[in-house]
């Protein structure tokens, strides 16, 4: 029961017990409370009636350290009927209504990625006396912070690409592209019987054009990391490799929990895809290793000290960790770029 209503009632019971009991001083507190509540009522009522808040970001999307303007505007009702507030952000102090001025303006500069709600923004309306109140509040609403991409000297990346080449010699051209659910009329020797044994499910190898292939594969291993910084910083010298291989001639990533491999074009073609999946990275998702079986040049990026997968090749690490004995080709977004231990052993042989 709202408190006009419980005023209201009080009043009209003095006015009631000053009739029964012939106890005329009581009409008077008794109607001034009724005209009070009424006042109050149609006052707040008519201010907020129609009345509808809007929150509106500049961006959607956004880098790391960047800013955002965050508005809130009321929009309908009858300004000036009655004092009101305007809430922009839950915990933020509260903005006077004004007859012209009806909205209140944030800038944000978010600091981490992922995804960030704002909101909902409140408008409220009350007498002095607090004795009517009325709400109205918007709809929530979301902001991508993207991973910062640091930029990547083009010597650097040549250390990447005179790292070797690890893929298995094939013939007619062919490179092994993951499991697929076996084809009737398949050849026998494409038939990945440990799958068969394990599953029951027939499975074979699948094979793409050797030029179709990436000549480096940005893998991002987001198991177990150190700390949610070194995840963070793991992540960003992720997206600054992806972003400076692709512009240098494109590149493949494989992120925790995708079912498939993502390029990014000589034209950065899908970066833009890639950087927001990249900003929903989220600790402890496994990668699908069987997509790693046959890639080139594997760029593994860790959270963590490196450690390397079994059965899966890689040229060299990325790792946010010190790691005094081991050398580093070069540095990105606080990540030391090592050539593993095989790499470095082939190069020297």
């Amino acid at each position: 029961m709202s408190r006009a209503l419980q005023l209201a009632l009080i009043g009209v019971g003095m006015c009631l017990l000053a009739g029964a009991f012939a106890v005329s001083a009581l009409y008077v507190p008794g109607v001034t409370l009724v005209l009070v509540a009424l006042a109050s009522a149609v006052a707040v009522t008519g201010a907020s009636r129609g009345a509808r808040v809007e929150l509106d970001l500049s961006t959607e999307q956004i880098e790391e350290g960047e800013e955002v303007t965050v508005r809130a505007h009321v929009a309908g009702g009858l300004a000036g009927c009655c004092r009101g507030a305007l809430t922009l952000l839950p915990g933020s102090a509260p903005t006077k209504l004004g007859f012209h001025d009806r909205s209140a303006t944030r800038v944000l500069r978010p600091v981490r990625r992922g995804r960030v709600s704002f909101g909902p923004s409140r408008a409220r309306w009350a007498d002095p006396f607090q004795i009517c109140v009325r709400e109205r509040a918007s709809e929530r609403r979301e902001l991508l912070v993207l991973p910062r991409v640091r930029a990547i000297r083009r010597a650097d990346l040549e250390r990447i690409f005179a790292l070797p080449d690890p893929r298995p010699d094939l013939s007619a051209g062919l490179d092994p592209d993951g499991l697929r659910p076996y084809r009737p009329g398949s050849p026998a020797s494409r038939i990945h019987w440990l799958t068969v044994a394990r599953t029951g499910v027939p499975a074979e190898r699948g094979f793409v054009a050797e030029s179709s292939r990436m000549p480096v594969t940005v893998v991002l291993d987001a198991c177990e990391p150190a700390s949610d910084d070194a995840l963070d910083r793991a992540v960003r010298a992720a997206a600054s490799l992806c972003f400076a291989l692709g512009a240098a001639g494109g590149c493949s990533a494989m992120l925790p929990g995708l079912p498939r491999l993502e390029t990014v074009g000589p034209g950065l073609e899908g970066w833009v895809q890639l950087h927001a999946l990249l900003a929903l990275v989220e600790p402890g998702v496994p990668l699908r290793w069987e997509l790693a079986h046959g890639l080139r040049r594997i760029v593994l990026v860790q959270a963590r000290r490196p450690l390397l997968p079994a059965g899966v090749r890689v040229s060299c690490t990325v790792s946010p960790l010190a790691d005094p004995g081991a050398g580093s080709l070069f540095e990105v977004a606080g990540c030391a770029v090592r050539a593993t231990a095989r790499t470095r052993a082939e190069r020297a042989a």
